[in-house]
């Protein structure tokens, strides 16, 4: 194996554990939305936003590694956001 394939396959495992990290914190989320209201805003606008410079970096460097992995990260920061944004506060109830 060549040693761009390896730093390839490298780069994808590790955006790919970096973005499966994510995915219990989004369930708990979505299980009990009004946690979601104790989410930092700005902190996930923040990595959205950072995630989505990435993937420029990665588009204009040729790393699809990067690119795509970063992606991912953005979306499901995104996910994040948006709940955090529209979660119940203040006693309101979660409409069904």
């Amino acid at each position: 194996m060549t040693h761009a394939i390896l730093i390839e396959l490298l780069s994808y495992l590790a955006g790919a554990i970096i973005c499966a990290s994510a995915l219990p914190r989004i369930v708990g989320l979505l299980r009990e939305p009004r946690r979601a209201a104790h989410e930092s805003i700005l902190r996930n606008a923040a990595l959205v936003t950072g995630n989505a410079l990435w993937v420029f970096i990665g588009m204009s460097s040729g790393n699809q590694a990067l690119a795509l992995m970063c992606c991912v990260g953005a979306c499901l920061n995104g996910v994040v956001l948006w709940l955090a944004v529209h979660a119940p506060r203040n006693g309101n109830s979660v409409s069904s």
